[in-house]
């Protein structure tokens, strides 16, 4: 379910583009939860969703996520608590 629920939203972010220009895609722990190669698939896919000019912003506390954005050349910001 959540992999549709991405799927939908980044593509009402293409598909309303064009009309009111490029709308951030904010991601609020939306990737916790997943793991191992799906995860890292599903990095692949917004690393290149922001390579063709999509902003993307991920939240998340799990360092698992980080790590695999990081390893997909996604930039990593630490907030302190």
């Amino acid at each position: 379910r959540q992999i549709v629920e991405l799927a939908i939203r980044m593509s009402i972010i293409e598909a309303t583009s064009h009309r009111i220009g490029r709308l951030p895609l904010l991601l609020d722990d939306a990737l916790d939860g997943f793991h191992g190669q799906q995860l890292d698939h599903i990095a692949q896919v917004l690393m290149q969703f922001a390579r063709d000019g999509q902003q993307v912003l991920l939240l998340t506390s799990e360092e698992e996520v980080a790590q695999r954005v990081r390893h997909h050349q996604g930039w990593i910001a630490r907030l302190s608590s």
